[in-house]
């Protein structure tokens, strides 16, 4: 039957392999390198684009995780896994949550 097979529906197609975590962390990442080169600025929380979105919390994710940045570091040819500056005082922390929440469209109390 298999001889028969004039259209290759029997032949089994082997799966690849999965990706290892850190590889899954690098596609990730060149993810995020691609969407920069292509618009030329670095995704933004954006509630019309959920791929943006998406985009934006991975980098957001991978800024403030040490292991990822580290692992990534000589990935980084555009510097987008630089480290946070910490806010100069409490007024800037404060301002920084107000606009994150904003963005999110959450109402986050004073």
């Amino acid at each position: 039957m298999i001889e028969e097979d004039e259209f290759g529906l029997l032949k089994v197609v082997e799966k690849p392999a999965p990706l290892s975590p850190e590889e899954r962390l690098l596609a990730g990442y060149e993810e995020i390198t691609a969407f920069v080169l292509k618009y030329g600025r670095e995704p933004k929380v954006n509630t019309r684009d959920m791929g943006e979105s998406k985009l934006a919390m991975r980098l957001q994710a991978m800024i403030r995780n040490d292991d990822q940045r580290t692992a990534l570091e000589e990935y980084d040819d555009l510097g987008l896994l630089k480290e946070p500056e910490p806010p100069a005082s409490l007024e800037e922390a404060l301002a920084d949550e107000r606009s994150a929440c904003s963005m999110m469209g959450w109402t986050c109390s004073d």
